[in-house]
């Protein structure tokens, strides 16, 4: 599976990323990971935009259905931004080696122009 990787630049260097590849389980939904953003340029909207490149492929035609990441519950701040830019949670998932779930699947239906 083809995996796709979009960086911000500031000051000249990489300051923001995010991955995003069709689900392996459920290949139409889109699936973006690994977002993240330097301290120094975090509440910027860097990742809002970084996130709105996502859903703007999955809606050019690419055919998902949605957007779907995963969160960890430990997390409570990033659950409830998630939920701010529209998704919902789906379900809970377990990483190896804990008994007790650990993230949130999260999905957002993709809106078609």
């Amino acid at each position: 599976i083809e995996e796709t990787l979009w960086l911000a630049e500031g000051d000249g260097r990489i300051v923001a990323c995010i991955f995003a590849k069709p689900h392996p389980q459920n290949p139409p939904d889109l699936y973006f990971g690994r977002l993240g953003v330097l301290p120094a340029y975090q509440r910027q909207g860097l990742a809002r935009h970084l996130i709105e490149v996502v859903e703007g492929q999955a809606a050019r035609g690419q055919g998902f259905q949605r957007v779907v990441l995963a969160v960890r519950i430990a997390l409570p701040q990033n659950v409830r931004y998630f939920q701010s830019l529209g998704y919902e949670i789906t379900g809970t998932g377990t990483h190896k080696g804990y008994e007790e779930p650990t993230f949130f699947t999260m999905a957002k239906g993709v809106e078609r122009g």
